[in-house]
């Protein structure tokens, strides 16, 4: 099962560089690195979590999506360039874990520090660590994306995906350690 969804990754990661080739070839002809894409990534990931804390769900909505679309194209340029490296990997992976992490946080804030909000916090936490202590051997599911447009409609509703999703991972880290 892990070998079959480690092939299925391949092949959407593939998939997905195919559909943003353009994108790809326009960042390459105007000499961006992947790096810059993945900064502008993390600075609009803030402003989302910002707008996040302000109240304002369309605002948050708007900055994720740029958030997510720019987060989309930083491997795939580093792959049409040939310069992917396990560097731009942690880079990628820090920032995304940094934005995901101040929006539990953020959430948890605003419910009041409710049990539930915490209980997500915990298990998007272990299950990163155990990958990482793995070293990335494993597959997860990445569903952060989605995430966050559920949130933008609705706090419980993206925290019960989100519980969900990485309920998933653990389950899926766990056989892939026996």
């Amino acid at each position: 099962m892990v070998k079959f969804l480690s092939k299925l990754g391949v092949k959407l990661k593939e998939f997905k560089d195919s559909m943003v080739l353009p994108f790809a070839k326009f960042f390459n002809w105007l000499h961006f690195k992947p790096i810059y894409l993945t900064i502008i990534s993390l600075i609009a990931g803030f402003v989302a979590v910002y707008f996040l804390a302000l109240g304002d769900a369309e605002i948050f909505l708007y900055w994720i999506l740029v958030k997510i679309i720019f987060d989309g194209f930083d491997g795939s340029l580093a792959r049409y360039q040939k310069k992917d490296s396990k560097l731009g990997f942690w880079l990628d992976y820090g920032s995304d874990r940094l934005i995901t992490s101040a929006i539990l946080v953020t959430i948890w804030i605003k419910s009041g520090m409710e049990v539930i909000y915490l209980i997500q916090i915990i298990l998007f936490a272990l299950v990163h660590f155990i990958y990482l202590r793995n070293k990335q051997k494993s597959m997860i599911i990445y569903g952060d994306g989605f995430y966050y447009i559920i949130v933008g409609f609705s706090l419980f509703y993206g925290t019960v995906f989100h519980i969900s999703l990485n309920s998933i991972n653990l389950v899926l880290l766990l056989a892939s350690l026996i």
